[in-house]
């Protein structure tokens, strides 16, 4: 009976692995000053993060410090109760001559969940996302998470205290290009949904947990 008990408490546990009540990216973030934009092999650090809630909130934080916390996903203790997106500022003044490659470089932080990390080529401009402000705006949650995907990365717990590299692609290089000289708001999303859904091999060690429980009852009661 110990040793079955064991062995149900270890698929309790293995159920309970497959998911976090509050599945979020780069939680407990603040402004890192090694974020960047690797172009061309040249670094370019950004000047802003935060965050913004779907319905558009981003909270500025106190007087004097800005909440630069470039948290994705859900928090319930924390404002993104719902869902935030990230952006991370950057003034490309420097950039010259044509771009060939380019990456995005970020440091994880606290991930919770396997998921994918997104980013995005907003027409956002850093004054709009000025994280020391407090704002409501739905069009800067919308502006991040419709604009074009530029680059994809899978990410987890793994990654976490790490810095991660998301390579954009051609439309992100033409992004770069197109706004040479100027600043722009790199937009980017957590998508948890792969880590938010019971894994089909955890709940088939949960449904045979239960059926050698109703088993072992079934023939207790027998041998009375």
């Amino acid at each position: 009976m110990r040793t079955f008990l064991a062995f149900l408490g270890l698929c309790l546990f293995a159920l309970s692995q497959t998911a976090s009540a509050d599945p979020y990216a780069f939680g407990y973030s603040s402004f890192n000053s090694g974020n960047n934009l690797d172009i061309n092999d040249t670094p370019s650090y950004n000047t802003d993060s935060g965050w913004v809630r779907n319905d558009g909130y981003h909270n500025g934080g106190i007087p004097g410090l800005a909440n630069t916390n470039y948290f994705s996903g859900y928090n319930s203790g924390l404002n993104c109760t719902t869902y935030c997106a990230d952006y991370f500022s950057f003034d490309l003044s420097d950039l010259s001559g044509t771009v060939t490659s380019a990456s995005f470089n970020v440091y994880a932080y606290t991930v919770t969940n396997p998921g994918t990390f997104d980013i995005f080529a907003t027409s956002l401009t850093p004054a709009q996302v000025d994280s020391s402000n407090t704002f409501t705006d739905p069009s800067i949650f919308t502006g991040i998470v419709t604009a074009p995907m530029i680059g994809t990365l899978a990410i987890g717990p793994g990654d976490n205290e790490t810095f991660v590299t998301v390579t954009l692609d051609s439309t992100g290089l033409a992004w770069l290009q197109a706004n040479e000289g100027s600043q722009v708001v790199l937009g980017g999303a957590y998508d948890y949904s792969e880590g938010t859904i019971p894994e089909p091999s955890s709940v088939m060690l949960f449904g045979t947990a239960l059926l050698g429980v109703a088993g072992f009852l079934r023939r207790k009661r027998a041998a009375r």
